[in-house]
């Protein structure tokens, strides 16, 4: 059997993270999974262990009126390197 090493939520692009509805299932992921990457796709968090994130988010852009407004370059590159510094073990 596979050991399940973390977990990553998606939610739709015009969903607010913050949201009291996805508290729940949030907070069950961490208390399961222990590492979480919690993500609407333009807002990237990372938690460990709790609901404390490890840092500030990473934000790609803004959903606005159906329309995607990116912010700089960088902001990809920190979520390339988060991702690549995770350790699942």
């Amino acid at each position: 059997t596979a050991k399940i090493l973390g977990a990553v939520e998606i939610k739709y692009i015009s969903e607010n993270l913050d949201d009291q509805k996805h508290f729940n299932q949030l907070s069950g992921h961490i208390n399961s999974y222990k590492k979480v990457i919690y993500t609407n796709g333009l807002e990237w968090r990372f938690y460990s262990d709790s609901l404390a994130q490890e840092e500030s988010p990473i934000v790609l852009g803004e959903y606005t009126n159906g329309n995607i407004i990116w912010n700089t370059e960088k902001e990809w590159h920190n979520l390339l390197k988060k991702l690549d510094a995770i350790s699942w073990l």
